[in-house]
C-alpha cells in the first residue's frame, strides 16, 4: 500500500478513536496518535499537492469562457454550471462539494443582512475537539452564481438542492457528491483544454488554488491555515 493510501486508512482509524473517546470507551490519555518523537503513531503524509492549483489569471479565463456554437445548448448549460460550482468552491474559502451540497439558508445568513454564509467543514467535523465555523462573504461574483443556481432564500432550505435532488440518506448523498465531483472535473477539464490551460483541474484544485493564491498574495500562512 502506498504512503497516501496508508495515511487515508489510518486517518479513518483516528476518526473511530475520536468517537470512542467522546463516548467514554477510551480515555484521552489512550489517544494513540502523535506528531513529534513521543512514541505515538504518526500518520504518513502523501505527496504534496502544492502544484495542484491554477492562477488568478487562469481562473478569470475560466469564468469568462464562452461555449462553442457547435455544442448542444443542454451540454453548454451543464458546463457553465460546473464552472460556476468550481468558482463558488474557490471563492467560498475552498469549501468542498460535500460542504456545498449541505449549505443552507441559515438564520446567520439573514442576520448578516444576506451578506454572508456560514458552514462547518464536514471533513473535520469528527476529527477535531470543536466545530470550526467558516464564514463566506458573499462578494459580487458569488452573488451572481447564487442568483443563477441557488434556491429561493428560505430559512432551513438547501442552497443548491439540485445536486442531491432531495436525497437525505447518507450513502445516497455520498454517491451523489462523488458523481457530481466527477462531472465537474470532466467538464472543467474540457474547458481548460480549450483555453490552453494544461492542467487536470478538479474540485480539489479549488481548495488548493484558494490557499496557494492567498500565499502568493502575501497572506500569512497562519491565517490561511485557520
Amino acid at each position: 500500500i502506498g504512503t497516501e493510501s496508508q495515511g487515508m486508512r489510518v486517518r479513518v482509524c483516528r476518526v473511530v478513536v475520536y468517537a470512542c473517546i467522546r463516548k467514554g470507551y477510551l480515555k484521552q490519555s489512550q489517544y494513540p496518535f502523535g506528531r513529534g518523537n513521543d512514541g505515538k503513531v504518526k500518520i504518513k503524509k502523501g505527496k504534496s499537492r502544492k502544484d495542484e492549483f491554477i492562477s488568478v489569471t487562469e481562473i478569470k479565463k475560466l469564468m469568462s469562457f464562452v461555449a462553442p456554437d457547435s455544442w448542444r445548448k443542454s451540454y453548454s448549460e451543464l458546463v457553465y454550471q460546473s464552472i460556476n460550482f468550481w468558482v463558488f468552491s474557490y471563492l467560498g474559502n475552498g469549501l468542498n462539494l460535500a460542504d456545498m451540497v449541505l449549505l443552507e439558508w441559515s438564520e446567520y445568513y439573514f442576520q448578516s443582512g444576506e451578506s454572508e454564509l456560514k458552514f462547518i467543514r464536514k471533513k473535520t467535523q469528527d476529527t477535531t475537539d470543536e466545530d470550526i465555523e467558516i464564514i463566506i462573504p458573499i462578494i459580487p461574483e458569488l452573488k451572481t452564481i447564487l442568483n443563477e443556481y441557488a434556491s429561493t432564500p428560505e430559512l432551513g432550505q438547501r442552497i443548491f438542492p439540485q445536486i442531491l435532488n432531495g436525497e437525505t440518506n447518507e450513502v445516497a448523498i455520498k454517491k451523489a457528491v462523488a458523481l457530481e465531483n466527477s462531472n465537474i472535473r470532466d467538464r472543467v477539464q474540457v474547458v481548460c483544454k480549450l483555453l490552453n490551460i494544461e492542467k487536470k483541474v478538479s474540485m480539489t484544485w479549488a481548495r488548493h488554488s484558494f490557499a496557494t493564491n492567498l500565499t502568493i498574495a502575501g497572506v500569512s500562512e497562519r491565517y490561511i491555515s485557520q
